[in-house]
């Protein structure tokens, strides 16, 4: 059932207000269920187990699950979605995990990487302007998609609501490249990627506070809606959740429109995010170079899709998610582009793909002329 399409007004986020946020929420059919109502002491999707399946709750639908918690704030903006939603979603973070080994890394070392080949010129502004977000996702973004890189990228990720666009969330789409993919109305996605920083920047302007000067109550106001949506833990964003749902959203049609017999919900997806992370450095001034960016995967469902393709029919079994958390170093720079792809490309690309020779002349980029450490190490937290 496709609910009649609301002009853009309609999916901007609700007013501070809790009774006109209820009457503008009967205006969102496009908004996903699952956003907004968490005490601010209450840690979204924390590591721990799954939650466990609540038997009044096991068989609703998503617009069931609202009208049980009616007097939640449930159909808000993913950019608004806090514990609550990922416990009403069976949704939970598992705690970080090291950079897996992959097969190129072990079998290559720094030496084998050409400049062109490694990628590490795109890197240059992203260290040099390290503590400003918008390069630290172009500098990925670049790294993963320029010199015969297999991957496009395009700006934002779609989130669907019984059959229709609900949001388009802000991010880096990264899908394959090819002649293949060309006509498709939905590429073949392969992550989302987003800095930490760019969240909380668009999560901030859901509550607005553009005052000119200073007032005081407004200010208060504007902590106290602050401190509900913030989570109390940006390593378990619930946005980074709503981006995995709407990559396998994407996955799945690219699979339907291309006839493919492969299911859709087989492998896992992926969120790339980035922040302000600096390491340890015997080195003044180099500590950014032994960062690291977190890696997000999870096996979505079936049935959790399902449920946002027909808000109104209940699950056939109750779905449940743990996202997988990894943590990849930056060093040794040299490698960071093919141990990327090798996480996050299909397997049967991620043997071929760019790990034939490659001309050019060898470098190890460290912006200063310092070799890079090799260790890959994980750091924790």
């Amino acid at each position: 059932m496709t609910p009649s399409v609301t002009s853009s007004s309609s999916l901007s986020p609700p007013p501070p207000s809790s009774s006109s946020s209820s009457s503008s929420l009967s205006s969102l059919p496009f908004t996903s269920p699952f956003m907004n109502s968490t005490p601010a002491s209450q840690t979204p999707g924390s590591p721990s187990t799954p939650p466990e399946s609540a038997s009044p709750q096991a068989a609703l639908s998503l617009y069931g699950i609202a009208r049980r918690y009616c007097r939640e704030e449930i159909l808000v903006t993913p950019l608004r979605w806090t514990g609550r939603h990922l416990e009403l979603l069976q949704c939970s973070f598992g705690k970080p995990l090291p950079e897996p080994t992959t097969a190129a890394t072990q079998s290559m070392t720094e030496e084998d990487y050409s400049e062109e080949r490694s990628g590490t010129l795109h890197l240059e502004d992203f260290f040099r302007y390290y503590y400003k977000a918008q390069f630290r996702e172009q500098g990925i973004r670049l790294l993963l998609t320029r010199d015969g890189c297999p991957l496009v990228a395009y700006d934002a990720v779609r989130l669907y609501f019984n059959g229709c666009v609900a949001k388009r969330m802000e991010c880096v789409s990264l899908c394959l490249r090819g002649d293949d993919q060309e006509g498709l109305e939905h590429r073949r996605p392969v992550a989302g990627f987003i800095d930490r920083s760019h969240i909380e920047l668009l999560r901030k302007e859901t509550i607005g506070y553009r005052s000119r000067h200073y007032n005081p109550p407004i200010l208060r106001l504007y902590n106290k809606k602050w401190r509900k949506i913030s989570p109390p833990e940006p390593l378990y964003d619930p946005y980074i959740v709503a981006l995995l749902i709407g990559v396998a959203q994407q996955k799945r049609r690219h699979f339907q429109e291309v006839n493919s017999s492969e299911e859709a919900v087989h492998g896992m997806v992926s969120v790339l995010s980035t922040f302000y992370s600096k390491g340890k450095s015997e080195v003044i001034g180099e500590e950014a170079y032994m960062g690291w960016m977190y890696l997000y995967q999870a096996n979505i469902p079936s049935s959790l899709l399902d449920m946002f393709e027909n808000a109104n029919a209940p699950p056939s079994s109750q779905p449940s998610v743990t996202v997988q958390v990894i943590t990849i170093s930056y060093a040794p720079l040299a490698t960071l582009r093919a141990r990327l792809l090798e996480l996050l490309l299909p397997e049967t690309l991620a043997s071929t793909v760019h790990y034939g020779s490659s001309p050019g002349r060898k470098r190890k980029y460290d912006g200063q002329g310092t070799a890079q450490p090799s260790s890959r190490e994980a750091p924790s937290g």
